[in-house]
């Protein structure tokens, strides 16, 4: 007996990762509900149409190219629940072996690595930006102070004078507000 369907995996030569991705965002987005974990997976061998459930107690793929217009000669079908099951024990079989076991540590441990990097990449550069910013702080409230102490050594109160206060309090008033926000999300 010949190949009856085919299960489209993301390594397929018919099937690219993004056709399933496209494939599960249509499913989510659509209203129609399925209950049967293949569905949308399962191609006919002969014709390559999607193979659709059809029955009513027993659920069975049948080639949708053969049942809606009977374009494919497949009219074979099998039945949901014995092909679930097997297709989730050989997952299982092949997910619990050493070879895979080993590539999934090794693709986690990669993973992991990567993220790592691109986490202390970021830390890095919120650290420069808040040494900066405190550098500004620090440079805005010596400008303050001998703003200040002209005023108290008896300088005119100008608009001038009162506007670059204004400014600079201002400018302090952020950059404490930025140096407080990089704090924060540091602890998280």
């Amino acid at each position: 007996m010949g190949t009856f369907c085919v299960l489209n995996t993301p390594n397929s030569p018919s099937s690219s990762p993004s056709e399933h991705m496209d494939r599960y965002k249509r499913r989510e987005i659509s209203d129609r509900k399925s209950f049967y974990l293949l569905s949308g997976l399962i191609h006919c061998a002969e014709c390559g149409a999607l193979m659709q459930i059809a029955g009513g107690a027993v659920p069975r793929y049948r080639c949708s190219a053969n049942t809606k217009r009977g374009t494919c000669k497949n009219g074979l079908s099998v039945r949901e629940g014995p092909l679930r099951e097997g297709i989730i024990s050989a997952l299982a079989e092949k997910l619990s072996s050493p070879s895979t076991k080993a590539l999934i540590s090794k693709k986690v441990t990669e993973y992991l690595r990567v993220q790592a990097a691109e986490q202390n990449e970021k830390l890095t550069i919120l650290k420069r930006e808040r040494a900066s910013i405190e550098a500004r702080l620090a440079a805005n409230e010596g400008k303050l102070r001998k703003l200040y102490l002209r005023w108290s050594e008896g300088d005119d109160r100008d608009e001038t004078l009162e506007s670059l206060i204004s400014d600079l309090k201002t400018q302090c008033k952020r950059d404490r507000q930025a140096i407080a926000e990089a704090k924060a999300a540091r602890a998280q």
